[in-house]
C-alpha cells in the first residue's frame, strides 16, 4: 500500500511529492497531461518584496532560504538547470519614491533583501531609469516547464507517475485507506490547482481563481551594434524576465477574474504591451502569448490540511501567483503536520 496518492503534478504536486520521497514515503502522482495546468505557463518568479510599497512576502524569512536549498538540491538530483537566481531591479518613478524606498532599505527587516546601490548604468541599454532604482536580492525565477518535465521523468523511473484522467467517482474510501483503480493509499492529497473548483470533496473551500496572461517579446536591436542587456528581472507594474540569451523577454502578467478561461486575449496584449513600452527603451515585437488560471483564494493564503469530515483526504493548493516561493517550505510544513503532528502555519485556510 502506498503512503500517499497525489492528484496533480503542477508546482504543488511536484514539490510535495519530492518532499515526501525525501522522507522515505511512497507516492503515486496521477496527472492528466491533456488538462490545463497553470504551472506550465507561469513565469515562475520568486520575490521576497512585492507591491508598489515593497511589502514583505508572507513568511519571507522562512520561505526564501528554504527554497534556494530545495531547488538547488533538486537541480543536482535531476541534473537539470531550472533555478535562476536573479536580482529584481525596480526603477524609481520619481525622486520622492527614491527617497521613500532608500529609507525603507535602512530598516533591518528589509536590508537583507535590498541592494540600495545597484549598478544603474548596467540597465540603461534596456530600460528608462532617469531616477535610478533599487534591487531586490534572494529573488529570481524557476523555469517551471523544464522542472515539471524533468520531475515527471524522474517519477517514471520510480514507478511513481501515471498519466490518467482522474475521475472522482472512481475513488473508494475504506476504513483506513483510499482505493483508486488497482492502487490503495493511506491518504489521497489533491494538488489540482484551479481544477479543484470542480472537486466535489472540496466545494466548501474558499477558492477564488485568477486568470493571468503573459507575453513573450523579442528585442529588436540595431544589427550594427553589439548591445549587451542586463540579465536581471525588471519590475515596474509588470515583470520583465529575460530568457534565451536575453534577446527574448517574458512580460508578466495580467490579473483578471472574468472570464476565467484559458484563452489568450487582445485586451491582455494591449495592457502588457503598453506597460512594457513604458519601461523599455528599445523596440520589440511580440512572439508569443499564454494564458492560465491561478489557484488563488479569497484571502490570498494557501489551503492545506486534512478534510474536516474525512481525514483520508488532504489538500495542498491555493498557492496563487506565489507557488514557486511557497511550495518548498509549506510542503515541508505539510509533511510535519501529516507525519509528526506539528501544527500548520497560522493564517492558512483549513480544509
Amino acid at each position: 500500500m502506498l503512503d500517499y496518492l497525489i492528484i496533480g503534478q503542477g508546482i504543488a504536486g511536484t514539490v510535495l511529492a519530492e518532499t515526501l520521497l525525501n522522507h522515505q514515503k511512497t507516492v503515486l502522482v496521477v496527472n492528466d497531461e491533456t488538462g490545463f495546468c497553470s504551472s506550465k505557463v507561469a513565469a515562475g518568479i520568486y520575490n521576497p518584496l512585492t507591491g508598489k510599497k515593497l511589502h514583505k512576502t508572507w513568511l519571507a524569512d522562512s520561505l526564501f532560504p528554504f527554497l534556494e536549498k530545495f531547488y538547488t538540491d533538486l537541480e543536482e538530483k535531476l541534473n537539470t538547470k531550472f533555478f535562476h537566481n536573479k536580482l529584481i531591479y525596480r526603477p524609481f518613478r520619481s525622486v520622492e519614491e527614491q527617497n521613500e524606498w532608500l529609507l525603507r532599505a535602512e530598516l533591518p527587516e528589509f536590508a537583507i533583501y535590498l541592494d540600495k546601490n545597484p549598478d544603474n548604468q548596467s540597465y540603461e541599454n534596456l530600460i528608462k531609469n532617469p531616477f535610478g532604482g533599487i534591487a531586490t536580492k534572494q529573488a529570481g525565477y524557476v523555469d517551471l516547464p523544464t522542472l515539471l518535465r524533468a520531475y515527471k521523468d524522474f517519477l517514471i523511473t520510480k514507478n511513481a507517475y501515471i498519466n490518467a484522467n482522474f475521475l472522482y467517482q472512481d475513488v473508494v474510501f475504506e476504513a483506513d485507506k483510499v482505493v483508486w483503480k488497482e492502487f490503495s493509499a493511506k491518504k489521497i492529497i489533491f494538488c489540482e490547482g484551479a481544477n479543484a473548483t470542480q472537486n466535489p470533496f472540496l466545494k466548501h473551500l474558499p477558492f477564488s481563481p485568477v486568470k493571468g496572461e503573459i507575453l513573450e517579446i523579442k528585442l529588436l536591436q540595431d544589427t550594427n551594434k553589439n548591445t549587451n542587456y542586463s540579465t536581471d528581472i525588471i519590475n515596474l507594474g509588470v515583470s520583465l524576465v529575460p530568457i534565451q540569451q536575453n534577446q527574448t523577454i517574458r512580460v508578466a502578467s495580467t490579473y483578471s477574474w472574468q472570464p476565467l478561461d484559458w484563452e489568450i486575449s487582445a485586451k491582455a496584449i494591449q495592457e502588457l504591451t503598453e506597460k512594457a513600452t513604458q519601461i523599455l527603451s528599445v523596440p520589440f515585437e511580440i512572439v508569443g502569448q499564454v494564458a492560465g488560471v491561478r489557484p488563488a483564494t479569497k484571502n490570498r493564503r494557501p489551503i492545506m490540511g486534512l478534510h474536516h469530515a474525512n481525514p483520508l483526504i488532504g489538500v495542498f493548493n491555493g498557492l496563487g501567483s506565489k507557488g514557486v516561493s511557497l511550495a518548498p517550505y509549506l510542503a515541508h510544513c505539510f509533511y510535519q503536520y501529516l507525519e509528526e503532528n506539528v501544527p500548520l502555519p497560522t493564517e492558512i485556510n483549513d480544509v
